[in-house]
């Protein structure tokens, strides 16, 4: 089935809160899912498998070399803050996600911000694979990890000229049955129907303006 650019990021925001994230971190992840959905990437499934879980505790090392260290990477809870960390201290160089659930998701969170900051991102995975990610540029060597992984992780400022990639008008292609668990999530955050809401709700028909 094809969906658009907005349902993407509408939905799987929704998902994000029903699995019980906060506000703040399925506005990211939802961002990330668009942009992926963009270059033609995979991004329910990775959205799902790093939402599953729910939220949970993120912890943090700093190394003597002013290394980031994540270790057991919950993407959807510790992404975020790797990216603004990397981007807003000069102090960490690079970041090491341990284990991390979903290297989409990492690539989406970050072309989000190469794209609205003029940054060029790094990837390096325990497989031997390499991505780099900027505003207009999702370049891979390697095959993606399939599974959990080990990243390192670095960004830089970039002078090169940035240019947004062509929307594809007609939406993207997902696999229904991820949509539908991501629908199912996203319904969570659904008022629970009832006498009050039909007769008070937008298009109870009771008004002129409904």
């Amino acid at each position: 089935m094809r969906v658009s650019l907005y349902e993407i990021a509408t939905t799987l925001r929704k998902a994000s809160i029903g699995s019980g994230l906060p506000v703040g971190l399925a506005d990211d992840i939802g961002e990330a899912a668009k942009w992926l959905a963009g270059r033609e990437c995979n991004c329910v499934e990775p959205v799902l498998k790093a939402i599953g879980a729910g939220m949970s505790i993120v912890t943090m090392d700093v190394s003597g070399e002013g290394t980031l260290v994540f270790p057991e990477a919950r993407i959807a809870i510790c992404g975020p803050s790797v990216i603004d960390l990397l981007v807003g201290e000069a102090l960490y160089n690079e970041a090491h996600l341990t284990n991390a659930d979903s290297a989409l998701l990492m690539i989406g969170l970050a072309g989000v911000v190469a794209e609205h900051h003029c940054l060029e991102f790094q990837f390096h995975f325990s497989n031997g694979a390499k991505t780099q990610v900027t505003a207009n540029k999702l370049v891979t060597q390697g095959e993606m990890p399939s599974s959990n992984c080990d990243i390192v992780l670095a960004c830089r400022k970039t002078d090169v000229a940035q240019s947004k990639p062509s929307i594809p008008i007609q939406g993207v292609k997902v696999a229904i049955e991820a949509w539908r668990q991501a629908e199912n999530l996203a319904a969570k955050t659904y008022v629970p129907e009832s006498k009050k809401s039909r007769t008070g709700g937008a298009g109870a028909g009771l008004t002129d303006n409904d």
